[in-house]
C-alpha cells in the first residue's frame, strides 16, 4: 500500500497523541500520597478507575480498545497491524483451552483487539474442532491440547503457545512489508527468548525443555541460546551484545530481574518512538497503539506500587521510559 494512503490515519493519530499522559503527569502520579490519590488523579484525566479495585482490569482493557477503535476508524485495512495484536489471540486460545479442562468461563478472560473472531475461537476449542480455527492458530492449538491431555503439564502447553505467538508475529510482520514492525517483532522474540533461557538456567531446566521453550524467531541463534542457557548471564550477555543489544547485555549482567524487564520494554519503546516521527506509512499508527499499551503498563506499575506501599524510589525504578 502506498505510504500516502496512511496520511489520514497519521493525522488523526497526531491529534490523539495529545491525550496521552505526559512526563509531568507521570511525575505527579508517582508523587501521589497513596493508591486512592493516584486513582483520583487518573480519574481527573478521564481514566474512570475504581478506587476499590485492586486490578482495574476492565478500565485498562477499555483504554486499549479505545485506541484500537480509533485505528480501525482511520485505516481502510487494519490487517497490516496483525503482528501487533496477535498475542491477544494466543492469550485467548490459552484461556479457552484451560477453561475447557477446568470448566471455567473463557469469555471472562478474552482480550481485545485480536485477529480471530473470539466466538469462533471459543466454540472451536469447546467442541474440539480445531480445523475451524484460523490457520495461524490451528497447529499450536492441537499441540497444546494434546500436551494437556497426555501430560497435564500446563507449563509446557503454555510454552507451545508462547513460541507459536512469537513465530506468528514475526511471520505477520514480514508480510506487512514494514521494516519497523519486523524489527519490533524480532526484538520482542529475542527479549522473550533470553528471559526464558535465563529462567532455564535459574531453575535448572535441561536442554530438551529449552528447545521447546525458545521460539528462535528473532535475530538470536536458537542453538547458541540453548547452549548458553546452561551457563547463565555470562554466556547469554555476549549473544545479546553481538546481536545489537548492548544495553540488554549490560542489564542482564547486573543480575537485576526487574531492571532487565524494564530494559527489554525500553528497547521496544525505542523502536516505536523512532517510528513516531515518520511522516507517512503505517509506522506512526502502530507506534501510537503500542504507546497506549505502554502507558497502561506504566499506570499499572505505579498503582500496584502504591497499593503495596512501595517507596517512591522503587516505583520510579520500575516505571518504563515514556513515548511522549
Amino acid at each position: 500500500m502506498n505510504e500516502l494512503h496512511f496520511a489520514y490515519a497519521v493525522a488523526r493519530i497526531r491529534c490523539n497523541e495529545l491525550n496521552l499522559l505526559t512526563s509531568a503527569d507521570f511525575e505527579q502520579l508517582i508523587l501521589s500520597p497513596d493508591h486512592a490519590g493516584a486513582v483520583a488523579f487518573l480519574n481527573d484525566k478521564g481514566w474512570e478507575l475504581d478506587e476499590k479495585s485492586d486490578s482495574n482490569a476492565a478500565a485498562f482493557a477499555r483504554k486499549r480498545e479505545e485506541a484500537w477503535a480509533l485505528i480501525e476508524s482511520s485505516l481502510e485495512d487494519v490487517s497490516i497491524l496483525n503482528s501487533v495484536i496477535v498475542f491477544n489471540d494466543f492469550h485467548n486460545l490459552k484461556a479457552a483451552l484451560k477453561c475447557k479442562f477446568t470448566g471455567g468461563d473463557a469469555k471472562k478472560y478474552v482480550l481485545h483487539p485480536c485477529v480471530a473472531d473470539c466466538e469462533t475461537l471459543l466454540t472451536a476449542v469447546e467442541t474440539h474442532r480445531f480445523d475451524q480455527l484460523p490457520a495461524f492458530l490451528r497447529d499450536s492449538a492441537q499441540e497444546a491440547y494434546d500436551m494437556l491431555v497426555q501430560t497435564g503439564n500446563g507449563q509446557r502447553a503454555d510454552c507451545v503457545l508462547d513460541c507459536a505467538a512469537l513465530r506468528t508475529a514475526v511471520d505477520m510482520a514480514k508480510k506487512s512489508g514494514s521494516a519497523m514492525l519486523l524489527t519490533l517483532a524480532q526484538t520482542l522474540a529475542d527479549c522473550a527468548d533470553v528471559k526464558t533461557a535465563y529462567r532455564c538456567f535459574k531453575t535448572g531446566k535441561d536442554e530438551a525443555f529449552a528447545e521447546q521453550a525458545l521460539s528462535g524467531s528473532g535475530k538470536l541463534d536458537k542453538a547458541a541460546l540453548i547452549a548458553a542457557a546452561g551457563s547463565g548471564a555470562e554466556e547469554l550477555a555476549p549473544l545479546l551484545e553481538a546481536a545489537g543489544y548492548p544495553q540488554l547485555a549490560k542489564s542482564l549482567l547486573a543480575g537485576d530481574s526487574v531492571g532487565f524487564e524494564k530494559a527489554c520494554d525500553d528497547a521496544l519503546l525505542a523502536i516505536y518512538i523512532q517510528a513516531k516521527h515518520s511522516a507517512f506509512g503505517v509506522e506512526p499508527v502502530a507506534a501510537y497503539y503500542l504507546a497506549c499499551e505502554s502507558q497502561v503498563k506504566n499506570v499499572r506499575i505505579i498503582l500496584s506500587g502504591k497499593l503495596n506501599r512501595l517507596p517512591q524510589e522503587e516505583i520510579e525504578r520500575r516505571v518504563r521510559n515514556l513515548y511522549v
